[in-house]
């Protein structure tokens, strides 16, 4: 009996993980637009004006994040911000600042993988009381 109480518990949390990670990546998805990945991109390079912003995005949002990016951030730099379509992106972005000195993911997986981790915790938490 026990052990089919603890096998129930793991695929429960099996479960609620694969649908918590489906609902994260969808809302990343959803909430990394070119205008939310240029403030997120103006929020980190505040504090560094004399360094060189590089963002990789999706293909489909190059275009978009570029004018965004040089909308918010031009005047902030000596260096125009640099926007590269990268295809192996499917959503989000990566900041590279002062080349590769700081580098930021975020990318939906990467998000997905943190914000799914954090929630993953608190489930567990609940399900081992």
């Amino acid at each position: 009996m026990r052990q089919a109480a603890r096998d129930i518990i793991l695929q429960l949390k099996a479960e609620l993980e694969k649908r918590v990670r489906g609902v994260v990546a969808e809302a990343s998805g959803e909430a990394l637009t070119p205008e939310t990945m240029a403030e997120i991109a103006l929020n980190i390079s505040r504090n560094v004006a004399d360094a060189q912003v590089s963002i990789l995005c999706s293909v489909r949002d190059r275009e978009k994040l570029e004018k965004a990016v040089i909308a918010s951030l031009g005047k902030s730099f000596a260096a125009a911000p640099r926007v590269f379509p990268d295809s192996s992106i499917d959503g989000g972005m990566e900041i590279s600042l002062r080349d590769g000195e700081y580098y930021f993911d975020f990318t939906v997986p990467a998000l997905t993988e943190m914000i799914a981790g954090l929630v993953g915790e608190r489930i567990a938490a609940v399900l081992e009381k």
